[in-house]
């Protein structure tokens, strides 16, 4: 399982403090930048550190709104914050944020080579390699001391990002040596091990990542996030008892978050795996552990709901997981989306058109990309117009008409959005006794057609619905 790249940006990108809120109107403002720049330095995926960085840097900035520090802070809390309440990575209102301060600080003192290092790294976090391109040879130019070492470091390090972000591996793998030499201390070498393991990943070189992996645990043996990303390392391995193992001792030494999403994933498969080899006690051994130690990942969440749902065919258990999921990640889509589909499946309409609506609403919906959100609306869609004892033809209409712009993005979701758009009019026409709106309904049938060819015969069959219903209607003499 892939480890925690975002880990090493997180560190690189930091400057971070644990004091907590208690008493820091009483430090200089020399100490809590010197505490922020410790602190994250020895940064190593400590969720509290979050709150103690948000307050150290809330409190520069209640002093001074301009303070070029608190600036900085600020802007790895707002991204810090976008991971963990984001369940696809970096959340861009938060990187949107982040560069706003950033921008803000760089105004104030342009010749200062940590902003433009801050800039840099946001944009490989955001992934646009040009634009990361451009401020790091800015962020190369500003060095007023050569001979400065943690500027060399950084210098090196986020190099080997811009490398990994353009899948430029080999460079990576040349610059470690280099990255280590000029690291000051463990922490930084830590650093320069993760990108490479990571690195290893990437090329699949997964006895090469466990290597790495090991390398690290040696630096910080008692440590959650190293003993957990030797789990990941192990897994990719397929060594499950050595991976459950170190996730364990992970979990053990602090509530690791990627640790247990991992573990949990894992004991998904293994679930599978027992079942597929007529195990079945053991696989609910399993799925029992999981549900023990909670979903607290989209991808654990997807995977175990369909394990249950397929394999076991336990629909309360199913339930139990995407409602568990749900509860640790409230914002997710994904989950909410397939908890949704999950009642319609099992023809409890009310709840299924209540989740779906919830996310149409805003919970999870940012989340999703436009595919996604266009069968979320077609599926409010059919609950309205076949999952009720009552239809509310207009309420679908309305909702498809939203989501309009991104059905129009490509070709599957053009066809499928024609297709509940034209039923929605089929419905209406034969309700009101309408010639125009079921030659409306026609005239939508033939774009879905065109663009949902393997829903062809259904479609078909609409068609000659409706022409029928038209020729009623003229006999009857509507309009």
């Amino acid at each position: 399982m892939k480890s925690n790249f975002f880990i090493l940006c997180l560190s690189i990108f930091a400057i971070s403090c644990t004091s907590g809120g208690q008493g820091l109107n009483s430090l200089s403002r020399n100490q809590l930048v010197s505490k922020g720049e410790k602190d994250s330095h020895e940064y190593m995926g400590e969720r509290e550190i979050l709150k103690d960085a948000r307050d150290i840097a809330e409190e520069l900035l209640r002093r001074d709104p301009n303070d070029y520090d608190g600036l900085l802070l600020k802007s790895w809390v707002v991204i810090r914050d976008g991971f963990y309440n984001s369940v696809a990575g970096y959340n861009p209102k938060n990187l949107e944020t982040s560069y706003q301060l950033i921008s803000k600080a760089i105004s104030l003192r342009q010749n200062d080579w940590r902003g433009w290092k801050y800039l840099t790294l946001l944009f490989i976090n955001a992934k646009k390699s040009p634009e990361a391109k451009k401020f790091y040879q800015k962020f190369q130019k500003l060095n007023l001391s050569p001979n400065d070492k943690n500027y060399l470091y950084y210098k090196t390090i986020v190099g080997m990002e811009i490398s990994f972000l353009d899948k430029e591996y080999e460079k990576v793998l040349l610059n470690l040596d280099e990255c280590k030499k000029n690291s000051i201390d463990k922490f930084h070498v830590k650093n320069c091990l993760d990108l490479t393991a990571q690195t290893y990943f990437e090329m699949k070189n997964f006895k090469q990542q466990l290597e790495i992996r090991q390398e690290l645990l040696k630096y910080f043996p008692e440590n959650s996030w190293t003993n957990g990303n030797l789990g990941g390392a192990y897994f990719n391995l397929k060594d499950y008892p050595n991976a459950i193992n170190y996730y364990e001792k992970a979990l053990e030494l602090k509530d690791y978050g990627l640790a247990r999403a991992s573990l949990g994933s894992l004991y998904a498969a293994l679930a599978r795996q027992r079942i597929n080899e007529g195990k079945n006690e053991e696989a609910h051994d399993f799925m029992d552990k999981l549900l023990k130690l909670g979903v607290h990942s989209e991808s654990t969440g997807l995977f175990a709901s369909t394990v249950s749902m397929r394999i076991f065919k336990d629909m309360e258990m199913t339930e139990e997981i995407l409602l568990n999921g749900i509860e640790n990640m409230p914002e997710n889509g994904k989950l909410r989306a397939k908890l949704g589909k999950f009642y319609k499946d099992e023809k409890n309409y009310e709840k299924a058109l209540q989740t779906f609506v919830e996310v149409f609403n805003g919970k999870g919906w940012d989340h999703l990309d436009s595919e996604e959100k266009v069968l979320v609306a077609n599926q409010i869609a059919w609950l309205n117009l076949w999952g009720l004892k009552e239809p509310k033809i207009d309420v679908a209409i309305e909702v498809l008409d939203k989501v309009r712009n991104f059905a129009l993005q490509n070709k599957f979701t053009k066809g499928q959005y024609f297709y509940f758009l034209a039923s929605a009019y089929h419905e209406k026409g034969w309700r009101e006794k309408s010639i125009l709106l079921s030659r409306k309904s026609l005239e939508i049938y033939d774009q879905a057609l065109e663009f949902y060819p393997e829903n062809k015969s259904n479609i078909q069959r609409a068609i000659n619905n409706v022409t029928v219903n038209i020729r009623s209607f003229k006999k009857q003499g509507f309009k």
